[in-house]
């Protein structure tokens, strides 16, 4: 019950199948058997049906996650499922936290098989590699409607005269805009990112390009906990010290720059030396490869705009907080 869009790799000479590069690090077999019909731990993928059945199930499993996450959070204080915009930014931020903990914990392990090589970034596909990729897919699913549920929230204290180099005045009417045009990038990504996960699945192929959308959550555990701040009544001694918050802002744009230039460094390092690997794709398998490589580094080029906004836009709040002015909360 593989997936019909699957393929053989077109290397492969006709006779018992050889090992796959890199399975012997995850002990898997490509025959996918010991030879007692037992299939072992992330052997071979499982089939489209199986598939499906993990979205869903993981679909369940992340909707019910939103609410009681931050509910076990607050040890029960809290309403289970209030409708305030508020509280649902809330619990879309911790549930985010616990995606992103999984999916970086995943696409490092997953990172780890690999060998040094197009071969296994392309070819080398297991079940493990389904578990978490349809984990992406159904946290993505989620976070649409999550995202739907609290607008106003997504702009996280943005002054939007940092966005427009102080052409533009912060005004409600402004930061709506912003908003709107925030939402809309934020649709664009979530439908793309489950698109891609998607793609990756059923071919069965370039599992490599999936492991990169993993380790890419890792500058977001800190913007999810830029944003609880933000959202806050009070924020914290250490948000309105301009000297921890610089180090604070240090620290993400490190993990930025390694978890979202790295996977943008290694396309670029694919396309310049690996170009035969990724010609022996098929017209569509290419263009899922390079539609989702180029649009993820032009939107990893975008979010770098706008996380040096939200660092200005900090700083600035930090020196009022000391001036003891501080700012209205996000309307």
């Amino acid at each position: 019950g593989n997936s019909p869009f699957a393929r053989p790799p077109k290397r492969l000479p006709a006779g018992p199948a050889p090992p796959l590069p890199g399975a012997a690090a995850m002990g898997v077999a490509s025959g996918g058997d010991d030879g007692d019909g037992a299939v072992e731990i992330g052997g071979r993928p499982l089939g489209a049906g199986a598939c499906v059945a993990l979205v869903v199930a993981w679909i369940a499993a992340w909707s019910a996650a939103h609410f009681l996450l931050w509910y076990a959070w607050n040890r029960g204080r809290i309403p289970l499922a209030s409708r305030e915009p508020v509280e649902c930014y809330r619990r879309r931020l911790c549930r985010s936290q616990a995606y992103c903990v999984l999916a970086v914990l995943g696409g490092i392990h997953l990172w780890s098989t690999y060998s040094w090589g197009p071969e296994d970034m392309v070819r080398l596909f297991t079940a493990e590699h389904q578990v978490f990729f349809t984990m992406a897919i159904a946290h993505w699913v989620v976070a649409i409607f999550e995202d739907l549920c609290c607008v106003k929230y997504l702009g996280a204290g943005m002054d939007v005269r940092f966005l427009t180099a102080g052409h533009a005045e912060s005004s409600e009417r402004n930061f709506q805009a912003f908003s709107d045009t925030l939402v809309l990038a934020y649709m664009l990504h979530h439908c793309m990112a489950i698109g891609s996960f998607a793609a990756v699945t059923a071919l069965h192929l370039c599992s490599g390009l999936g492991v990169c959308g993993l380790i890419f959550e890792l500058p977001v555990l800190l913007m999810n906990h830029r944003e609880f701040v933000v959202c806050r009544e009070e924020p914290p001694e250490w948000f309105c010290d301009d000297g921890r918050l610089k180090r604070f802002w240090r620290a993400l744009a490190m993990l930025f720059f390694v978890a979202r230039g790295g996977p943008t460094l290694l396309y670029l390092y694919a396309v310049c030396f690996w170009w035969r690997a990724t010609q022996s794709l098929t017209v569509l398998e290419q263009a899922i490869f390079h539609l989702s490589a180029i649009f993820f580094t032009i939107l990893n080029a975008s979010l770098a705009v706008y996380l040096y906004a939200w660092r200005n836009s900090d700083l600035q709040q930090a020196r009022l907080n000391a001036a003891g002015r501080g700012r209205p909360p996000t309307p």
